[in-house]
C-alpha cells in the first residue's frame, strides 16, 4: 500500500531485528578486551596495528567456514555467492568495514574508550544523511537538531585533549595521542555510515558476508605492511637502547607471554578476534532488513557498557570532560531514538489505515 509518501517500506522482521541486538551484545566487551591486550611494544600505536594483524586474519579464516557451516554450504557455494554480491559492494563494503576498523582500533589504542565510543555513537546521524544522499531517504527535523547537540559534545570531547596532564599514568593518554585519537575516531562512524548504507542497498538476496571475509584480508595484509615497514627502525631503537638483541623484531605482532600476565593477553586477543568476527556477521545480517540509523542505534549499546567494562578490567577513569561528552551524546542519541520510533509508528500506523481503506474502497466497488 502507499502512504502520503510514496510507498510503505516494508516491515523490520523480529528475527533481524534480534540478530542486530545479539550482534550489539556480543560486541559490548570488544573494548575491554582490547585493553587487556598487550603487545610486545611500547608503542600504541603498534599495538594497534598487531590487534588490527589478527582481527582481519581472524574474519578471513572464520567467517566463511561459519557461513558454511550456518547454511549447510560448500565453499562452491560461498564463491557464488560471493560473485552474486558484485565487484562493487564486495570491494565497497570490504574497504568501507576495513577503514572503519582499522581507525577504530587506532583510535581506542590511542584515547580514552568513552571518547572514542561517544564519536561511534553519531553513527546514526551520518547513517541518515548517508541514506539520504545514496538511497534518497528523507531526514527528519528531530534528526537535524541531533546532529547540532552531538556536534556540540563531540566538541566538548576534543577540548579534553588541550588540557595538560600527567604522562606517568598508563591509563592516561598522553596530550598528543588524546587528540590524534579523537581525530581518527571520526573516521569510524561515518565509514560505518556508509557501509550500512551499503549493506541495505545490495541485492535482496544478497550475502555481505563475503565482503566482510574480504575486508579480514585487506585488513590483515595491511597490519602486516605496516608492521614489516617498521622492522628497520625497531631494530636501531633496540640497538641504540642496548637491549637483548635477541628479543623479535616482530614484537607488535606477539602478545605479552603467559609467563608475564598468566596467560591474560592471549586470551583477550583470542576472544576478541572471535566475538567481533561473529558480531559484526549477526549485525551484517541483521543491516540487510533493519534501517541503516537503527543498526547504529542498536549499537549505541556499547557506548553505555564499554566504559564501565573498561574501568572494571583496567581501571581506566576518563576526566569529567569525556564523561560529560560522552553523557550528552548518549542522552541524545536515546531521545533521537525514540524520535524515530515513534515516526515509524506514525507512519506505520497510517500506511495501515491507508491499506485498510484502499481494501475496502474495493470490496464495495466490487460489490
Amino acid at each position: 500500500a502507499e502512504g502520503r509518501g510514496g510507498m510503505a517500506p516494508p516491515p523490520v522482521p523480529l528475527r533481524a531485528r534480534m540478530t542486530a541486538v545479539v550482534g550489539a551484545l556480543v560486541l559490548t566487551p570488544d573494548t575491554a578486551l582490547m585493553r587487556l591486550t598487550k603487545m610486545q611494544t611500547n608503542s600504541r600505536w603498534y599495538t594497534a596495528w598487531g590487534i588490527v594483524f589478527y582481527r582481519g586474519f581472524g574474519r578471513l579464516i572464520l567467517l566463511p567456514p561459519l557461513w558454511m557451516v550456518a547454511k549447510g554450504a560448500s565453499p562452491r557455494e560461498f564463491a557464488r555467492v560471493a560473485r552474486h554480491l558484485g565487484w562493487r559492494h564486495l570491494c565497497g563494503g570490504a574497504l568501507l568495514y576495513t577503514i572503519q576498523n582499522v581507525a577504530f582500533i587506532v583510535a581506542a589504542n590511542l584515547t580514552f574508550i568513552a571518547s572514542v565510543l561517544a564519536i561511534l555513537a553519531t553513527g546514526p546521524l551520518m547513517s541518515c544523511f548517508a541514506a539520504k544522499a545514496f538511497l534518497g531517504e528523507s531526514v527528519p527535523r528531530h534528526t537535524w537538531i541531533a546532529a547540532v547537540v552531538c556536534a556540540a559534545c563531540v566538541l566538548v570531547l576534543f577540548s579534553d585533549a588541550f588540557v595538560e596532564r600527567r604522562d606517568d599514568d598508563e591509563n592516561t593518554p598522553a596530550t598528543r595521542d588524546h587528540l590524534v585519537g579523537n581525530f581518527v575516531a571520526l573516521i569510524v562512524p561515518a565509514a560505518l555510515a556508509l557501509y550500512w548504507t551499503a549493506c541495505k542497498s545490495a541485492k535482496k538476496d544478497a550475502d555481505m558476508i563475503p565482503a566482510l571475509a574480504l575486508s579480514g584480508l585487506i585488513g590483515g595484509s595491511l597490519a602486516t605492511l605496516v608492521v614489516l615497514g617498521n622492522v628497520p627502525f625497531q631494530r636501531n631503537e633496540n640497538q641504540n637502547q642496548n637491549q637483548n638483541q635477541n628479543e623479535s623484531v616482530l614484537s607488535p605482532l606477539m602478545p605479552t607471554p603467559p609467563a608475564d600476565d598468566g596467560g591474560v593477553a592471549i586470551a583477550a586477543l583470542v576472544t576478541q578476534t572471535l566475538s567481533v568476527a561473529v558480531a559484526f556477521a549477526l549485525l551484517t545480517l541483521g543491516a540487510k532488513d533493519v534501517p541503516s540509523a537503527e543498526v547504529s542505534l542498536i549499537m549505541l549499546i556499547e557506548l553505555a557498557l564499554g566504559p564501565l567494562l573498561v574501568w572494571a578490567a583496567v581501571g581506566e577513569m576518563p576526566t569529567w570532560r569525556v564523561w560529560l561528552g560522552a553523557a550528552g551524546v548518549l542522552a541524545t542519541m536515546a531521545a533521537e531514538s525514540f524520535a524515530a520510533v515513534a515516526d515509524e509508528r506514525r507512519e506505520g500506523s497510517a500506511d495501515y489505515s491507508s491499506a485498510e481503506r484502499e481494501t475496502g474502497g474495493s470490496g464495495d466497488a466490487a460489490a
